[in-house]
């Protein structure tokens, strides 16, 4: 496996241990939002203390205690500059590594900061796939792209690619051409100056000369032939005639092979014409083709793509849900950081997905919670959500069948339609997977109630920042 040494962005110790060591780990946590526990760490990950050691020791990783028995890690500096410039095209070895800039990782995360990551961290671990954002986001780019032009967008590159090759091909096929016909122009201009090879009309014009002298010695031949017989002059004129019938005939045989030469070199140009017309044909309907795509990519595609990553995002950011579009099904992942939101405050969320008319044809909701009590009151709102809507379309038939499907409808049906409309067809289920982060969550939350363990810290930097000032 061959790789580039990136030593101008961090120290070439770090450098081989993050790209041949622990690669696959520190891409991990950064997909699952930089952090995670310290004990999921080692308890998911075969030798993961030893590993953690090796990338402290790389400065690749950072650890911060939350109390004497539990700890969590963290990305560094480090590790970021060579997540995130590993490939970048820019040389940084005139700059020095203290001031090349990249996001950092705030080492005082919140609760929901942490608790997210450590979830999505054992999902990623697990083998879980489009969990991280990115992941999301580009299954979303690729969805739109598969539905508008029945390929992904690398396909589309592909296809940008192969058009663009295909324009340039034409226009080098165009210029090969003209140039062959330049070349011919051009050698024979060469080889017809003093012989005027290309110009017959000329020759044409002397041999129709001598076949109108020979008409007039042929006649003084007749009219003289009785008189001067004796004197020699028809003998003189037959010479003569036989002399111009001679030039007559040079002049038509190089007339005809200038003129079959001229027709040839007319023939050739003309099918270089051809082919330079059907190139330009071809150029033209591959030019309108990308160009029409890419109207389309960039007035139509592009926008419903960057609409549709936004509500996707801003679940992601602000609510900690992942959703996701997979095998057909909207999955709507919620994640118990700490403060759950009502099951209709998750449903209306779902109808704003609804709304963007994606190809999904049923709703799974799935829910993690550190505590099961937590996970199984949540789990029985839904259900009980569910129940709503079972009684409001119950409510519905019953007057329907009562008033013959009557178009004036009733206070209480235009109620039970409304609770109808706002409720979604889902499944819902809640999973065990994360209750051993129990022990974790009550540590994170114990202590100073008014107070975050981030601001409480935060100020303690500041109190120690104002004493050293004094």
């Amino acid at each position: 496996m061959k790789s580039i040494v990136r030593d101008d962005i961090i120290s070439l110790e770090s450098f081989v241990a993050a790209e041949f060591k622990y690669k696959y780990y520190l891409e991990t946590l950064m997909k699952s939002g930089n952090y995670c526990f310290l004990d999921q760490f080692k308890r998911f990950i075969k030798n993961g203390q030893a590993i953690v050691n090796g990338m402290i020791e790389h400065n690749l990783l950072a650890l911060e205690n939350i109390n004497k028995n539990y700890k969590y890690i963290y990305l560094t500096d480090t590790a970021m500059k060579y997540l995130y410039l590993r490939d970048s095209e820019e040389d940084f070895s005139d700059v020095k590594k203290n001031r090349i800039s990249v996001k950092k990782v705030d080492k005082n995360p919140t609760e929901k900061q942490l608790l997210s990551s450590a979830y999505k961290f054992h999902l990623l671990i697990h083998g879980e796939a489009l969990i991280d954002k990115e992941s999301i986001l580009k299954s979303i780019e690729d969805m739109i792209f598969n539905k508008n032009h029945k390929g992904n967008k690398d396909l589309y590159k592909k296809w940008i690619n192969a058009r663009e090759k295909e324009i340039e091909k034409c226009n080098e096929n165009i210029g090969k051409i003209k140039n062959k016909d330049s070349t011919l122009l051009e050698n024979l201009n060469l080889i017809k100056s003093g012989i005027n090879l290309l110009n017959p009309s000329e020759d044409f014009k002397k041999y129709k000369g001598l076949e109108s002298k020979i008409k007039e010695i042929e006649i003084q031949i007749q009219e003289k032939s009785p008189k001067l017989l004796r004197k020699g002059e028809v003998r003189e004129l037959n010479v003569e005639l036989e002399y111009l019938n001679k030039l007559k005939d040079e002049a038509y045989n190089l007339y005809s092979l200038k003129n079959k030469l001229l027709k040839n070199v007319e023939e050739v140009r003309s099918n270089f014409k051809s082919l330079i017309q059907k190139e330009e044909k071809q150029l033209n309907e591959t030019q309108t083709k990308l160009e029409s795509m890419n109207n389309v990519v960039k007035n139509k595609t592009i926008p419903e793509v960057e609409k549709i990553q936004k509500v996707f995002e801003n679940l992601y950011n602000i609510s900690k849900v992942i959703a996701r579009i997979k095998d057909d099904s909207l999955e709507f992942i919620i994640l118990d950081t700490g403060n759950f939101k009502t099951a209709f405050g998750y449903l209306k969320q779902i109808n704003s997905i609804k709304e963007l008319n994606l190809d999904f044809k049923e709703i799974k909701i799935i829910i993690y919670s550190y505590a099961e009590h937590r996970a199984f009151n949540l789990y029985n709102e839904f259900i009980k959500v569910k129940d709503e809507k079972k009684k409001a379309l119950n409510t519905m038939k019953v007057f329907n069948e009562k008033t013959d499907n009557s178009n004036k409808k009733s206070a209480f049906y235009i109620a039970a339609n409304k609770i109808s409309n706002n409720i979604p067809n889902f499944e819902v289920e809640y999973k065990n997977t994360f209750f051993y982060m129990k022990g974790y969550m009550s540590v994170i939350s114990s202590g100073n109630k008014s107070i975050k363990r981030k601001d409480k810290e935060s100020i303690d930097n500041l109190i120690e920042k104002l004493r050293n000032k004094d």
